[in-house]
């Protein structure tokens, strides 16, 4: 029989304080689990880390008492922008699940210096660049050999008082959070795609925003960004044309947002959703927000902690393969886009 032990503290955050989602959930003992044989292997590939249920009529998951942490995966996970902030916590809750953590970053002194406190490895990455993706790429292909996890969390945002006019932050707030992640994105499937074909369990998490909100569009544009439609040349032809309506100062009277970032998130959430139909049953792919955490992209005025925060990506990075796809998370539960 099983023997329950106490939670590890690295992985004590699951359990500090439960979503509100999941506070009517009955915590389910590991013995039961257990016994469920397939859903206990499939739940988090048997890492040591929160045995969560997915629970299709709440869009929300359950979870039990965990087992000691044993050694740790072969299952390998990327996180962008994980030298602070949301970041910085997935890596560390990714790490606390059992999983080999490489973060990826712009800065290399940043970079040592979180993956030192982290106990993980680091690379160095510039999402807007292209040939430090095609670099980053090959370097996890040489290196590492494969990929399992990748979480895009690496962004930019304007500050408000950054005198540069609202056209000329255009170009680079899309330039990194949509089209460079979608560059590096593209570039990594395949890798991703090989671990869905030797059993890895391969999930793809996006980092979007409630700022992304559907409804900062009119509803002619809602509903070409949310049909089922959409592929890639219509995806990229419609930011595009955001673009260009900004440059022309005729956004909002074709029926755009006022935010780049907004906009940008929006994009993220669009692709997300291309991708999960593109592939299929083959591998999660998901995007969530983390909420308005205390980080120097919000100057620290957030209301939540990016500890609290990175849950909802680490939720998905490690959902159990009767997770869902194509969705969109805050609060760590299924959310209207």
């Amino acid at each position: 029989m099983l023997a329950l032990k106490p939670i590890p503290r690295a992985l004590r955050f699951f359990a500090a304080s439960p979503p509100r989602r999941w506070a009517r959930a009955q915590f389910v003992p590991l013995l039961l689990l257990a016994s469920a044989g397939n859903l206990f292997a499939d739940a988090l590939g048997s890492l040591g880390s929160p045995r969560w249920h997915w629970t299709a009529a709440t869009g929300a998951f359950c979870g039990g008492a965990m087992a000691e942490a044993g050694p740790r995966s072969e299952r390998l996970a990327v996180v962008t922008g994980g030298n602070k902030g949301v970041g910085y916590f997935a890596a560390q809750q990714l790490l606390g699940a059992g999983l080999q953590v490489v973060i990826a970053c712009r800065s290399e002194a940043l970079a040592k210096e979180a993956a030192a406190r982290l106990g993980c490895e680091y690379e160095l990455l510039d999402i807007s660049h292209s040939p430090s993706i095609e670099a980053f790429a090959k370097t996890l292909e040489s290196k590492y050999g494969r990929l399992d996890v990748l979480v895009n969390n690496a962004a930019i945002a304007f500050k408000a008082s950054d005198p540069t006019p609202f056209a000329g932050q255009t170009g680079p707030t899309l330039k990194t959070n949509f089209f460079g992640t979608a560059e590096l994105t593209d570039r990594l499937l395949p890798l991703l795609r090989a671990s869905a074909a030797s059993g890895g369990q391969p999930r793809l998490v996006n980092v979007a925003s409630m700022a992304g909100a559907l409804r900062q569009v009119s509803p002619q544009l809602q509903q070409q960004f949310s049909s089922p439609a959409l592929d890639r040349a219509g995806l990229d032809a419609l930011v595009r044309k955001f673009a260009a309506d900004v440059r022309a100062e005729r956004h909002k009277q074709e029926g755009w947002g006022n935010s780049n970032y907004g906009f940008s998130k929006l994009a993220v959430i669009a692709y997300t959703k291309l991708v999960a139909r593109e592939e299929g049953t083959g591998m999660r792919v998901n995007a969530c927000c983390p909420g308005y955490c205390k980080t120097d992209m919000s100057n620290n005025r957030g209301g939540q902690s990016p500890e609290v925060g990175a849950r909802n990506a680490v939720l998905l990075a490690l959902l159990p393969d009767s997770g869902p796809s194509g969705a969109f998370f805050q609060n760590e539960a299924n959310s209207a886009w």
